[in-house]
C-alpha cells in the first residue's frame, strides 16, 4: 500500500513537472518567435540600408544632395545597433552581428565625413566611391552574421519544438497510463461487487442480493413473475450420502436452472436449498412451461446419473394477478405457494 502511494506521488510529481515544462517551454517558443521576427526586419532594414547608402553616393557623385535620405541612414543605423521603435526594430544581443555592425558603422561615418567634405571642397569623389565599396562589402558582412544568427534561432526553435513533443508525449504517456489504470481498478471493483453478490458454491445471486431486490417496495409497472423452488429429501441426502453428496444436489440443481432459465432473468440461491426466479416480461403459460421445461431436465438428468434422484416443489406468483403490487409481497405468495406443493408432495410420498 505505501509503495503504491509512493507511486502515485511520483507520477503526480512527474505530471506536475511535465506540465511546468511545456509552459516554460511555450513561453520561450514564443519569444524565439518574436525574436525570429525581429531578425526579419533587421535583414529587411540591413538590405534597405545598403542600398540606400549606395543610392546616397550615386547621388552625391552626380551632384544632388539629399540630406533627407542621409538622415535616414543614421537613423537606421541606430536602430540596429539599440533598437528603434520608429522603425519596430530590437536589439539583437549576439556579439558577431553587433562587431559587425560596429564596422559598418564605422565606415559609414567616414563614407559620411568624406560625402560632407566633398560638399564643401569640391575634391575628388573616387574616395566615395571607395569607401562605397568597403561599405558594401562590410554590409554583406553584416547581413550574412544575422542570417546566421537567424538560423541559430530556428535551429533552438527546433530542439525547443522536439522537447515540446517529448514533453507532450510523456504526458500523454501518463494520461493512457492513468486512464489504463483506472479501467483496471474499475474492472477490478466491478469483479469484486459481481463476487460479492454470488452464492460461492452455485454461482448464483447470494441471499443478500436476493434481500436488496426483493426488499424493494416500488410498485410493479411489468408483468413478471417469482417464483420458490425447494429441493426434496436433501436433509435425508445429506444423513444417508454425506455433506458432500449434498452440496452437489444443491450444484445440480443450480446448474440446471442456470441452463434452463434465459439470460436476463433473476436466479438466487435464497437459503440453503431454497432458490427464487424472477422471470421478466412473462405471463402464466410462461411460468408453467418453465417449470415443465425444468421437470424434464430434472428428469433426464436422474436418468443418467445416480441416485438420489433430484426433485423439487415450487410455487410462483406473477403481478398480473393485482393491479399494484411489489416484489415482497410476490415473494411472500410464491414462497406461501412453494410450501403447499411440498406438502402435497410429501403427502404423496407418504412422509408425513
Amino acid at each position: 500500500m505505501e509503495k503504491e502511494k509512493k507511486l502515485k506521488s511520483c507520477k503526480v510529481a512527474i505530471r506536475n513537472i511535465l506540465v511546468v515544462a511545456l509552459i516554460l517551454m511555450a513561453i520561450v517558443m514564443f519569444q524565439k518567435i518574436n525574436s525570429l521576427q525581429g531578425t526579419a526586419r533587421i535583414i529587411n532594414y540591413a538590405g534597405v540600408l545598403r542600398g540606400a547608402t549606395q543610392r546616397l553616393v550615386k547621388l552625391e557623385i552626380n551632384g544632388q544632395k539629399n540630406d533627407e535620405l542621409l538622415n535616414r541612414i543614421d537613423e537606421v543605423f541606430y536602430g540596429l545597433k539599440h533598437g528603434s521603435e520608429k522603425y519596430n526594430l530590437i536589439k539583437i544581443e549576439y556579439n558577431d552581428f553587433q562587431e559587425s555592425l560596429k564596422m559598418w558603422e564605422n565606415n559609414w561615418i567616414k563614407l559620411k565625413n568624406q560625402i560632407q567634405k566633398t560638399r564643401k571642397d569640391e575634391i575628388d569623389k573616387s574616395n566615395i566611391v571607395e569607401l562605397s565599396e568597403e561599405n558594401f562589402e562590410i554590409a554583406d558582412v553584416t547581413v550574412n552574421e544575422i542570417e546566421v544568427y537567424t538560423q541559430h534561432l530556428v535551429d533552438q526553435m527546433h530542439i525547443i519544438e522536439f522537447l515540446i513533443i517529448l514533453d507532450g508525449l510523456g504526458f500523454i504517456y501518463l494520461l493512457i497510463n492513468e486512464s489504463m489504470k483506472r479501467k483496471q481498478l474499475s474492472k477490478i471493483n466491478s469483479e469484486l461487487a459481481k463476487k460479492a453478490s454470488l452464492d460461492l458454491h452455485t454461482g448464483l445471486m447470494n441471499k443478500g442480493k436476493c434481500n436488496e431486490l426483493f426488499n424493494n417496495q416500488k410498485v410493479i409497472l411489468e408483468d413478471l413473475a417469482v417464483i420458490m423452488f425447494d429441493l426434496n429429501n436433501l436433509k435425508k441426502v445429506n444423513d444417508m450420502y454425506g455433506h458432500i453428496r449434498g452440496d452437489k444436489f444443491i450444484s445440480d440443481f443450480s446448474n440446471i436452472l442456470k441452463k434452463t432459465i434465459s439470460k436476463g432473468n433473476f436466479i438466487g440461491r435464497y437459503g440453503g436449498d431454497e432458490f427464487v426466479v424472477v422471470l421478466y416480461n412473462s405471463n402464466e403459460y410462461q411460468v408453467k412451461k418453465l417449470i415443465e421445461s425444468l421437470e424434464d431436465s430434472i428428469r433426464y438428468f436422474n436418468e443418467i446419473t445416480e441416485k438420489p434422484n433430484l426433485s423439487f416443489a415450487y410455487g410462483y406468483d406473477g403481478s398480473w394477478n393485482y393491479e399494484e403490487c411489489n416484489m415482497k409481497m410476490l415473494l411472500d405468495n410464491a414462497d406461501s405457494n412453494m410450501y403447499l406443493n411440498k406438502q402435497n408432495i410429501k403427502l404423496k410420498d407418504n412422509e408425513i
